[in-house]
């Protein structure tokens, strides 16, 4: 697919979200817009293009914020932290629309608003002398501090170890992609892609909303290529890997066979669980997956 194919698949979408949400009221776009992470890039445009046609905010501004969205897309999605926007953020202006009160409920109360977002906040309350220069600085660094949850943890090392160095080698028609678009729904609370015989999101327990959000056909494409580049031999010598550096851990950390059993046999359980983990499906990918994938491909 050309460029400009895809800016046109891009504008369809986003104008079949401008139907979908040119009913919501200010408040509902502005949330959107505020905690544009949670939801898709052609979702936010949507928002920010009824936001310009309601006479909510100028068009230049409008432009202004999707351009770093986008950006800021591109770095969640490749888990940079780059915060590139700290020096001139967009969303100053945007956020000026905000009383006092309604800055102090966000300052108190950031859940799931993006960062660029709230640094603006603070930095809108520091202009009105509403939280002093230490304030601001203890708010945003407790902000980017903010410890990730262990689905977020678990999820950012499974992907680096057995997603990252292989789903770019497998190689995903644009057939291919449009064709598995509808058979997803995203979930607004992690992002994760859900089938759509599913009714709640196995990764929050997020239900499925009345308002369906299907994932864009790069987001497909990620799903697809996982999924292709699969391989249970692989995990299992990962596995396996992990198990055996658990168990020589708790052995060299154990200094005493007292110590040993009080402190480090958990380790060494865990370590012994991973190697015995790994071998499973070693011998299920050699013995039993290779044949399962070669029989549905004929």
């Amino acid at each position: 697919m050309t460029l400009g194919e895809e800016e046109l698949n891009r504008d369809e979408a986003v104008k079949s979200f401008v139907n979908k949400l040119k009913e919501k009221s200010a408040d509902e776009l502005s949330d959107i817009i505020i905690r544009y992470i949670d939801y898709s890039p052609e979702t936010v445009e949507a928002a920010l293009f009824l936001m310009v046609e309601k006479g909510l905010i100028s068009y230049d501004l409008k432009e202004l914020l999707l351009n770093q969205i986008r950006s800021n897309f591109t770095d969640h999605n490749k888990r940079y932290k780059q915060n590139k926007w700290e020096i001139n953020n967009a969303f100053v202006q945007y956020v000026s629309k905000y009383t006092d009160d309604e800055i102090y409920s966000f300052i108190e109360d950031p859940k799931g608003i993006v960062i660029d977002v709230y640094h603006s906040i603070l930095v809108t309350a520091k202009e009105r002398g509403l939280i002093s220069i230490n304030g601001f600085a203890e708010y945003y660094n407790g902000a980017k501090a903010v410890p990730k949850t262990r689905y977020e943890i678990r999820r950012e090392v499974y992907n680096d170890i057995f997603e990252e160095p292989f789903i770019e080698k497998e190689v995903v028609t644009d057939t291919e992609a449009e064709s598995e678009i509808n058979k997803y729904w995203k979930c607004p609370a992690c992002n994760q892609l859900v089938r759509m015989e599913l009714k709640v999101c196995l990764n929050c327990n997020t239900k499925i909303p009345e308002a369906i959000v299907h994932p864009s056909k790069g987001e497909v494409i990620r799903q697809i290529k996982i999924k292709k580049s699969y391989n249970p031999v692989r995990t299992g010598l990962i596995i396996t890997g992990f198990g055996i550096v658990a168990v020589l851990l708790a052995f060299s950390l154990g200094f005493s066979f007292d110590d040993f059993w009080s402190v480090y046999c958990t380790d060494f359980v865990v370590g012994i669980m991973g190697i015995l983990g790994g071998v499973v499906f070693v011998i299920y990918g050699l013995f039993f997956y290779s044949k399962e994938k070669h029989d549905k491909s004929e």
